[in-house]
């Protein structure tokens, strides 16, 4: 389990890497208070429970590795918040319900990985309108739909994983 302290290192620390270090337990809202962070992973543990809200206040970060846990419930909009977001992975979870519209407005975005989840949604739009993207797996999901055709504008697309759904 995660010290509530951690948010204590709210002044000095920059990188939280903690992957597979058999975490157990909830991510602890106090995580919210490292206000330097700019990266930070903890994958490849047995985390569980939603995602924490107050990741939102996290305003630096960079770089958010939470792939291979046991999340689950909804991805709140307010990950929007994080302008600064080049990575996101929240790959091999349990996350379902849909995808924020707003992801599609971060514009420092370069990799989304979502792959191997329950979510059981239509694609926004607005993923395909950012023109940044270089790396999007939304595979082996339930997306169900047809792809928009926006997303032949992404000119920085090198990879994109889609298998696993139903189009």
């Amino acid at each position: 389990m995660l010290p509530k302290a951690l948010g204590n290192l709210s002044a000095s620390l920059e990188i939280f890497l903690a992957n597979s270090c058999g975490i157990r337990g909830m991510i602890p809202c106090e995580i919210g208070n490292m206000s330097n962070v700019i990266w930070l992973e903890m994958g490849r543990n047995n985390l569980t429970g939603t995602f924490p809200d107050t990741l939102s206040r996290l305003r630096k970060l960079q770089n958010l590795g939470l792939d291979e846990n046991k999340l689950q419930g909804y991805i709140p909009d307010n990950l929007c918040n994080l302008i600064n977001l080049f990575l996101i992975d929240l790959r091999n979870n349990k996350f379902s319900q849909q995808l924020p519209a707003c992801l599609g407005n971060l514009t420092s975005i370069r990799e989304f990985h979502l792959a191997y989840n329950s979510l059981t949604w239509t694609i926004p739009s607005t993923l395909w309108t950012n023109k940044e993207i270089q790396i999007m797996d939304l595979s082996y999901n339930s997306h169900n739909g047809s792809l928009d055709p926006e997303m032949g504008n992404i000119k920085s697309m090198r990879e994109l994983y889609l298998s696993g759904n139903q189009f």
